[in-house]
């Protein structure tokens, strides 16, 4: 035999080996399941599937499914996270090599905020309205509170707004 063919032999041997022997020292577990509504059983997509104390996690599909690879044996805390929803945490004891399947169900949870104060700007602009519909020509009235929320810069952008008014520009802003 040649001594090349001998060479790459023992070579290919080595890449082999070193291939195998570092799929068999990566083995790691996984978990896979369902995420649902435990009210109507309904596929909860997007659920946020985290362990505990890591970066690895990973979110359920359109159907409620998941599958979260990478797990070191020993225990793991899995949290499962969806917003209005309550977060449920499982502690698993992972053995090496190993996957599991677990189905979760996640209870609805009644979010409460501060009180809400809604305010409105209906008078003047009211006003102008009512003048609109009771004038005898076509006329369009904007009324000073609706002038001070838009962002405009002077009374000639503002203007521009109402229907068939042209604006001449000069230096990137409206001048007549």
């Amino acid at each position: 035999m040649s001594t090349k063919i001998i060479k790459f032999k023992l070579f290919s041997a080595i890449i082999i080996s070193l291939f195998t022997l570092n799929i068999t020292s990566a083995q790691t577990s996984e978990i896979s399941g369902k995420i649902s509504d435990a009210t109507d059983g309904s596929p909860l997509w997007g659920t946020n599937i985290i362990v505990h104390g890591t970066s690895n996690g990973t979110t359920s599909d359109v159907d409620g499914k998941y599958r979260l690879v990478n797990l070191n044996a020993g225990t793991n805390v899995i949290l499962f996270r969806y917003v209005g929803y309550k977060t449920d945490t499982v502690r698993i004891k992972i053995t090496a090599g190993a996957a599991r399947k677990i189905d979760i169900k996640l209870k609805p949870e009644v979010l409460q905020s501060n009180e809400v104060v809604i305010t409105a700007q209906l008078q003047g602009q009211q006003s102008a309205i009512n003048q609109q519909i009771n004038s005898n020509s076509i006329v369009n009235v904007v009324s000073k509170d609706k002038i001070q929320e838009l962002p405009d810069q002077n009374a000639a952008e503002t203007l521009a707004r109402l229907p068939g008014i042209s604006l001449q520009r000069d230096g990137g802003e409206g001048q007549k």
